[in-house]
């Protein structure tokens, strides 16, 4: 996704996480589309594969230091129905170390950055669990998806510690935060 705050241009990834006839929703981080809390007027989504930008709009920005959120909601419609969600784990099923990820970005507007590793361990700061692990992100790739290695989501990739290990906010401890 993209995103102008006036001349300012911010990049960063995405996930699918519903799409149904057309109208998709994806999920990003909130400093992508609304760096230093304003919300860009204009967001753009380019699904993978496609030379198509989307206009979007941003549904919800929930953003709060405190308790480690960092998440957008994106909408916007696919004319061509091309759009596949992305597949959950469930709920109870542990996510621990040593568990092999697969971390997908978009850094640098190149089309498909992945890079595999595992999971170094969790983080269960404020209100909002993380994963920390050790697969490659770069700046750019904030919003973009963890996966294990079924491509079950799980994951949004939010930022890096020490410029080594990446942060993704646990998939579902994001939906919960929207409860």
């Amino acid at each position: 996704s993209s995103a102008q705050t006036g001349t300012q241009i911010s990049m960063g990834s995405g996930v699918v996480v519903l799409a149904d006839r057309g109208r998709v929703v994806a999920f990003t981080n909130a400093h992508v589309v609304a760096p230093g809390g304003k919300e860009a007027p204009l967001v753009e989504v380019k699904p993978f594969g496609t030379r198509t930008y989307y206009p979007a709009r941003i549904a919800r920005v929930l953003y709060d230091e405190k308790q480690n959120l960092d998440l957008a909601v994106l909408v916007f419609t696919d004319r061509w129905q091309r759009g596949i969600a992305a597949q959950l784990p469930p709920a109870d099923e542990p996510i621990g170390p040593g568990r092999a990820v697969i971390a997908v970005g978009n850094p640098r507007g190149d089309e498909f950055l992945t890079d595999h590793g595992r999971i170094k361990e969790g983080d269960s700061r404020g209100s909002m669990r993380g994963i920390i692990h050790d697969a490659l992100t770069e700046h750019g790739s904030s919003g973009g998806g963890l996966f294990d290695l079924r491509g079950r989501l799980l994951g949004i990739n939010t930022w890096l510690v020490a410029e080594r290990y990446g942060v993704a906010a646990e998939i579902h401890s994001l939906l919960h935060a929207f409860q």
